[in-house]
C-alpha cells in the first residue's frame, strides 16, 4: 500500500516545481503521521485481528479526524496554505551553490499529494472510510459506488496479467453481499 503512495510523490517531483522529494514524501503520508499520531493520544481507535486483510492485521475502526473525506480536505488544504505562507519571495541559495525556489504552484501540489492518500485509500481500505464520521450511514454509498470500479478493473488485469488478487476474493465477496 506505501508504495502507492510514494507513487505519487515521484509523480508530483519535476524539476520545474523545485519540491523536494522528501518534502513530498511527507505529503503523500501526511494522513498516517496523523493517524497514528492520534491513535497514540487514544483519540483513534485501532484493533489488531489476525487475518483481517491479507496485507494487514490493524483494523482502524475508528478514524474520523485523520482519514475521512472532509478532514482529508480541509488537511490538504492546510498544508498546501503553510507551505504557501512559508514560500520565500527571494531563491535559496543551497549547499551546492546553486538557487533555488519553489514553483507558484508548489502549494497546490502539495495539497493534491495529502488528498491523493484519502483517494488511494478509498480503493485499499476494507470499508472503513467515512465522509465526516464514523456512522455506517455516511460511508456506504461512496464504497458501493466504487467498489464495482475496482472490480472490473481487476478483473481486466488479471486477465491481462494472467494473475489473481486478493481484491478478487474481495470484489466475490462485495457481490456475494449485494
Amino acid at each position: 500500500m506505501f508504495v502507492g503512495h510514494y507513487s505519487v510523490a515521484f509523480a508530483c517531483r519535476t524539476e520545474r516545481n523545485k519540491i523536494p522529494l522528501w518534502v513530498l514524501f511527507v505529503a503523500v503520508q501526511f494522513l498516517d503521521y496523523i493517524w497514528a499520531t492520534l491513535v497514540l493520544l487514544g483519540i483513534e481507535k485501532l484493533r489488531v485481528i489476525k487475518g483481517f486483510t491479507a496485507g494487514s492485521m490493524l483494523d482502524s475502526y475508528f478514524h474520523p479526524y485523520s482519514h475521512s473525506l472532509i478532514t482529508a480536505v480541509i488537511w490538504s488544504g492546510s498544508s498546501g496554505a503553510r507551505l504557501q505562507g512559508s514560500l520565500q519571495p527571494t531563491p535559496i541559495r543551497l549547499r551546492s551553490g546553486r538557487l533555488s525556489h519553489y514553483s507558484k504552484s508548489a502549494p497546490l501540489i502539495i495539497g493534491l499529494a495529502v488528498f491523493s492518500h484519502w483517494i488511494l485509500d478509498l480503493i485499499a481500505h476494507p470499508r472503513d472510510l467515512a465522509i465526516y464520521d464514523n456512522t455506517m450511514e455516511s460511508r456506504v454509498w461512496f464504497v458501493e459506488l466504487s467498489r464495482p470500479g475496482v472490480c472490473v478493473g481487476d478483473r481486466v488485469a488479471r486477465r491481462r496479467h494472467r494473475y489473481s488478487t486478493w481484491r478478487e476474493m474481495r470484489c466475490r465477496q462485495s457481490a456475494k453481499e449485494l
